[in-house]
C-alpha cells in the first residue's frame, strides 16, 4: 500500500512500561518485533515504526512520548498492541492518531485488522 507516492507508514503502539517492570526490556523488544513481522506479512511494502528501536531504556517516559509523537504525526496509521488500553502512553498516541484523523489498526492474535479512521467528535 502506498500513499501519496510513498510507502504506508505505520506506527506501532502498545504497553511498554508496565511489561518492561515484570518481563524486562529484552521481552518487550520482542512483542514489538512480533508486531512488526505480523504487519509486515500483510503489509509488505509498509514501512514501520518501532518505538523499542528508537527510544533508548535509560529516557524519561516524557522524552519517549514526545519522540513518538513527532513519529505518529508523520505516519499514515497506528497499529494498537493488546493491552494499549492500559497504557498511559498507548492512549496519548490512540488520542493523537484519532485527532490527526490516521488509520486505526488493531492487532488480534496471529492477525491485524483494520478498523478505518477513528474520528474526534468535536
Amino acid at each position: 500500500m502506498k500513499r501519496k507516492g510513498r510507502p504506508y507508514k505505520i506506527f506501532i503502539s502498545g504497553p511498554v512500561s508496565e511489561p518492561m517492570a515484570d518481563h524486562g526490556w529484552i521481552w518487550v523488544d520482542k512483542s514489538f518485533k512480533a508486531t512488526e513481522a505480523k504487519l509486515l506479512r500483510q503489509w509488505p511494502q509498509a514501512e514501520l515504526w518501532n518505538p523499542m528501536r528508537n527510544c533508548h531504556p535509560s529516557w524519561s517516559w516524557l522524552r519517549c512520548m514526545v519522540k513518538c509523537l513527532c513519529e505518529l504525526h508523520g505516519c499514515d496509521a497506528v497499529c494498537l498492541k493488546p493491552g494499549y488500553q492500559r497504557s498511559r502512553g498507548s492512549r496519548t498516541e490512540f488520542f493523537f492518531a484519532r485527532l490527526w484523523k490516521k488509520d486505526i489498526l488493531l492487532e488480534a492474535g496471529e492477525y491485524v485488522h483494520r478498523v478505518g479512521k477513528l474520528r474526534v467528535e468535536s
